[in-house]
């Protein structure tokens, strides 16, 4: 049951209320502005958010927070109070982060108070049990309404086909104009659209017409995971001024030019009036 309210009570406010300002700016150092949501109707809503979005560190936190929820992967050891203090300490900015923890900062969990072998063994062991739960993301009632706010929503976009087999789609040019970055497999148009840290990046060896090599799906996940821990996620969580001129980059560079009225022209200029 969800209760409203449906009046005040003026005789029962104390004397020395005062009236309440919602704050316009975020509390944290950003400072960053807080707007009400519109409704459908275009009025001003009740909600009001901060518009740092995931620049946002208290944001980040929450969305840390519900990563790791009940609802979400439910990770043994790891609740609210254990990410506050991983994302104060740093070990834990991104959800990627938290499957580098074992690596990067058992020495670290060890010497911190209230962790011991056993406990930071354990919380490893429930974050590996992680491993095989997300093989395949499968989306229902996937439409063109669907295709649009991932197309539009995503903030990195990955193709990996099998060279020469498969190639990356037209999807990635979608993608380009709306300012996300391609991480994908030099396959298809990814081939002429894919400048290295500045449209995107590479996924495996360049291409070639032999036929797919015994590693070389191996060789692609090894460039895939490498590229990913060691380049992108930090460029991404750490230097969104950089992040933001690949996504302006994919815009002017690939955007620009992977699109249907180039297509319609070369049709005409190079096909139909020749």
């Amino acid at each position: 049951m969800i209760p409203q309210i449906v009046d005040v009570v003026i005789d029962k406010r104390p004397k020395s209320a005062k009236p309440y300002h919602f704050p316009k700016k975020c509390p944290c150092y950003l400072h960053t502005d807080v707007v009400r949501e519109e409704t459908a109707t275009g009025e001003e809503g009740a909600r009001a958010r901060c518009t740092g979005e995931f620049a946002c560190p208290y944001q980040k936190i929450q969305h840390l927070m519900l990563f790791v929820s009940r609802r979400a992967f439910d990770i043994d050891g790891l609740g609210e109070k254990q990410i506050e203090l991983f994302f104060e300490k740093g070990w834990v900015k991104e959800p990627a982060d938290i499957f580098t923890l074992e690596r990067k900062h058992t020495k670290d969990l060890l010497e911190e108070e209230g962790y011991g072998e056993t406990s930071v063994r354990n919380l490893f062991d429930a974050i590996d049990a992680l491993q095989d739960q997300v093989a395949v993301a499968y989306v229902a009632d996937y439409n063109m309404d669907m295709a649009l706010t991932i197309i539009a929503g995503s903030d990195l976009w990955l193709n990996t086909p099998r060279r020469p087999l498969e190639a990356s789609g037209t999807s990635g040019m979608k993608a380009t104009h709306n300012g996300v970055p391609n991480f994908s497999v030099l396959d298809g148009w990814w081939i002429e659209g894919h400048i290295e840290g500045i449209t995107g990046w590479s996924i495996g060896a360049p291409p070639r017409d032999a036929a797919p090599a015994e590693d070389d799906d191996q060789r692609d996940a090894n460039d895939l995971y490498e590229k990913l821990e060691r380049v992108i996620l930090p460029l991404y969580a750490e230097n969104r001024k950089e992040w933001a001129a690949v996504m302006k980059h994919a815009i002017g560079k690939n955007a620009s030019y992977f699109n249907s009225h180039r297509m319609m022209r070369r049709y005409v200029t190079d096909a139909y009036l020749r």
